[in-house]
């Protein structure tokens, strides 16, 4: 399904965006050779967006509204709290 992820945090957009292929292919280590830090995290957050077609959307920190917030902290990046476009109405 098609979904729309808002976040407040730089670090896990850039981490979904940009840097998660390059710590994949590194075997899971940063470019500092460095294990990933929250490894179980990401990796669960890899899986979950594998299953979907996800559409990120950052907004500046605490600007988010509970309406409109889908992931702010780990634990709701982990369960996976998506908001669903209108798109798949």
């Amino acid at each position: 399904c098609r979904v729309v992820l808002t976040t407040d945090s730089e670090y896990v957009r850039q981490g979904i965006t940009n840097w998660l292929a390059n710590w994949k292919q590194r075997g899971w280590k940063t470019s500092a050779k460095k294990p990933v830090k929250n490894i179980d995290l990401w990796q669960q957050l890899d899986e979950q967006v594998a299953r979907h077609e996800v559409r990120w959307h950052w907004v500046k920190g605490h600007s988010v509204t509970v309406k409109t917030r889908s992931l702010i902290s780990w634990q709701t990046v982990v369960s996976m709290s998506f908001y669903r476009t209108t798109e798949n109405k």
